[in-house]
């Protein structure tokens, strides 16, 4: 079935659908862009997966088909819950090894923290330096780590230059801390979770 030239047209202008911009984004620009368009389009509510593999279906031959169907395996839904693309990054890792997914984004001893899972009361901090190049930001956030520290979570803290050019160590790192508080007994006084 050949795929329809028209698409939807928005007071009179003729415009394409999402699916056919991602597909024609698919064949000009690296995977990384066509994955970080395809989480915006998850982002804005208007990814429609089942249009996406329609039009994969009758597009044979494009050179985009395959980097946009590989993404069809692939939830954006963590992703768009991230700020940065530090943030978007460290989730890929943690997923690419098979470790379960933290909580982005919550409070923690009153402190919105990056990553969090609660069972291993482990949070991970993500230093970007445009997150954290003011003074104020940059005292903020060396506070909570001391304080979370203190009141009884594992933190770590990771930056753009580790997460992308020491992959392998920072996943070492998050699954020790994952492998050891899965194997430690759980005190029921210490074991509160986000608040």
């Amino acid at each position: 079935m050949p795929c329809s030239r028209l698409g939807p047209s928005i007071d009179g202008i003729p415009v394409t659908s999402v699916a056919r911009t991602l597909l024609d984004l698919a064949e000009l620009v690296p995977p990384t862009q066509l994955k970080r368009a395809y989480e915006q389009a998850e982002r804005l509510r208007v990814l429609d997966v089942r249009s996406i593999r329609e039009l994969l279906e009758c597009s044979n031959g494009r050179r985009g088909t395959r980097a946009l169907g590989d993404l069809l395996e692939y939830d954006p839904s963590a992703a768009v819950e991230t700020r940065s693309e530090l943030a978007r990054r460290f989730l890929e890792l943690i997923g690419e090894a098979n470790l379960p997914l933290p909580q982005i984004n919550v409070i923690v001893e009153g402190f919105v923290v990056d990553a969090y899972w609660p069972s291993a009361r482990l949070v991970v901090e993500l230093q970007g330096y445009a997150w954290h190049s003011d003074p104020e930001t940059f005292e903020r956030d060396h506070d909570r780590i001391p304080r979370l520290k203190l009141a009884g979570y594992e933190v770590l803290a990771f930056t753009w230059r580790q997460v992308t050019r020491k992959p392998a160590w920072v996943v070492a790192a998050v699954s020790a801390l994952l492998l050891e508080a899965a194997s430690t007994p759980i005190d029921a006084a210490s074991a509160g979770g986000a608040g």
